[in-house]
């Protein structure tokens, strides 16, 4: 099996639009990606005076 062209992976915005492209039968507005939204939130509590700064919430 061949190793998947780094570009092209990394160019996914999320793993559930990505795995959609492999899947035709999943559909990617059904789904969140609970990845980015952790992340989100994580540094919504790392960063709090930035993300007051910015005007970002939780």
């Amino acid at each position: 099996m061949n190793a998947p062209d780094t570009d092209e992976r990394l160019s996914q915005p999320n793993d559930v639009i990505g795995l959609a492209q492999h899947l035709p039968a999943l559909d990617p507005e059904r789904y969140v990606d609970e990845q980015a939204r952790r992340a989100y939130v994580d540094a919504l509590d790392k960063w709090p005076v930035l993300a007051k700064l910015m005007g970002l919430r939780g």
